[in-house]
């Protein structure tokens, strides 16, 4: 634990001690826990904080650091600094940290004048300081908060209500999207209520690299998505794509139409110079594909369809499989995987692993990759988990287009996305999801792979677009990932919708580049 000043002497001057005098100081504790719903309210701020392995957490105004002291005890692996103003307060916190045994930073400073670089945090969280502030040191404070937030970051305040009825407002003046009122409690002095807002996510295209730690994602430096895109993005919302997933009613009545009339698997689109052949696995349909020129010789890429894990691979697949094949160079296989219900994650997960393993033990030398989109990057990606937990070694890279990685959807913000995203709405792809966990959980890492163990997975090539209702999970995974100490390299594109990188559009075509110089024989 480490303790430091940044105020300058004239603020120190005109700093107000938490209960209005520093003789009373050492009586806040008692106060707090006997006149608030202390232990509750700081239990739901932390877990609507939602904090991941990793991510660096700021407790604005900490006071005595109980509230740092129990983020710390609920997320061991993330990095948490508080900071306050009050000297005489640290003094206690450090004890109090000391007595409990962890790793936390405490600076002294003021939550107007943040003694920090830009974009230093993942999450910034406040207990009980901002009734304190004046209205301008409130809309400072607010302001030098979304400076220090990440793009995605989330800042998390619990307060009382009536002397921050501004608060809303004064949220989205300083740049804060997302901003609504959480939970609510009653307190002797009026309601106490939990407001979550974020600092809206950048255009990005940006490597997470462990070797040099973890670096965020840079601004990407185009002025917006391609006119092909605004075309395709228009067309989609003319289509019914999104109405298939509409609510559980429709994804039912689509899987008993396709359990009636199962739609066609087999490859269309290849075009010519390709060699298909198709063998049984494990009583799969599993396909090969080569250039003909050479069709034995060349690294591998193990391909996984997407559709929700009810819908059969399509046309556009086949294609990207026919693209990577061709100007790869590489060998792709692709298996057909029993689609739910009839097939279940239990079942599914396990039986894509020991495929991956024979396809590893047979190519012996030869690169290795594993491309999945949509619920196939998921599928992936829990295929990983598993031959890790089994013993055996990981393929040479994941590529994850658009990936599928919590069944749960449960996230606020995804409400407010999936208004806006074109092709996917929430209560079709939970119905989906459930119907694929079978008797697991939709929390179980084979059906929600963001939930599992990252430690010793193959580097990872995520692509992501923020029309895709899907893509704050991708966020976490870049997150999550270099925590673990795995590579992974995440392509966040602005107003690109779900599996953008399969479109006739320039940020398509760019992803794709990207994807085949990484599945190509080094």
């Amino acid at each position: 634990m480490s303790v430091k000043s940044s105020i300058p002497e004239g603020e120190k001057a005109k700093y107000i001690p938490a209960m209005g005098f520093d003789l009373l100081t050492p009586l806040y504790d008692s106060f707090v826990k006997w006149f608030m719903p202390e232990s509750k309210f700081k239990k739901h701020l932390i877990e609507q904080g939602r904090i991941q392995p990793g991510q660096r957490v700021l407790d604005l105004g900490c006071g005595t650091a109980t509230l740092t002291i129990l983020i710390k005890q609920a997320h061991p692996h993330a990095e948490v600094t508080g900071l306050d103003g009050d000297a005489k307060i640290l003094k206690i916190a450090r004890r109090k940290v000391a007595r409990a045994g962890v790793e936390i930073t405490l600076h002294e400073g003021m939550a107007y004048q943040l003694p920090y670089s830009d974009k230093s945090f993942d999450r910034v969280v406040s207990s009980l300081v901002f009734h304190h502030l004046t209205a301008e040191d409130r809309r400072l404070a607010l302001f030098e908060a979304f400076r220090v937030l990440q793009p995605g970051g989330e800042l998390h305040i619990a307060d009382l209500g009536r002397p921050n009825k501004l608060l809303p407002t004064m949220l989205r003046e300083s740049g804060f999207e997302q901003v609504e009122e959480r939970s609510r409690f009653a307190t002797i002095f009026g309601d106490l209520l939990l407001w979550r807002a974020r600092r809206p996510v950048e255009a990005v295209t940006g490597r997470f690299s462990v070797a040099n730690g973890v670096d965020r994602p840079r601004p990407s430096d185009d002025a917006g998505p391609s006119w092909q895109s605004r075309c395709i993005n228009g067309l989609l919302r003319l289509l019914p794509f999104k109405k298939r997933w509409a609510s559980a009613a429709v994804v039912q009545e689509r899987v008993r139409r396709l359990a009636l009339r199962p739609a066609s698997y087999e490859p269309r689109g290849l075009g010519r110079g390709i060699e298909v052949s198709l063998k049984s696995v494990a009583g799969w349909p599993v396909y090969y594909t080569a250039p003909s020129a050479n069709p034995d010789v060349g690294a591998y890429a193990l391909f996984l369809h997407g559709g929700g894990y009810i819908n059969e691979i399509v046309r556009a697949h086949w294609r990207f499989v026919a693209y990577l094949t061709r100007h790869a160079r590489v060998r792709c296989v692709v298996p057909i995987y029993p689609l739910a219900p009839r097939a279940t994650a239990k079942d599914v997960v396990p039986a894509m692993g020991t495929l991956l393993r024979k396809l590893l033990e047979d190519a012996g030398p030869a690169k290795v990759t594993v491309v999945g989109n949509s619920a196939g990057g998921g599928l992936g990606l829990a295929a990983a988990q598993w031959l890790r937990d089994s013993g055996y070694r990981q393929p040479n890279g994941l590529a994850l287009i658009t990936p599928f990685l919590d069944a749960s959807i449960s996230r606020p913000e995804q409400r407010e996305i999936a208004a806006c995203d074109p092709m996917e709405d929430i209560p079709g792809l939970i119905e989906a999801g459930r119907l694929y966990a079978g008797d697991l959980d939709l929390a179980h890492p084979y059906v929600s792979p963001l939930n599992g163990d990252f430690r010793g997975l193959a580097p990872m090539i995520v692509f992501s677009g923020t029309l895709d209702l899907l893509y704050p999970d991708s966020i976490d995974l870049a997150a999550k990932a270099p925590a673990a100490g795995v590579p992974i390299e995440l392509h966040l594109r602005q107003d690109q919708p779900h599996n953008y990188a399969l479109m006739p559009t320039p940020e398509g075509r760019e992803a794709r580049a990207i994807i085949q110089r990484a599945v190509a024989k080094d």
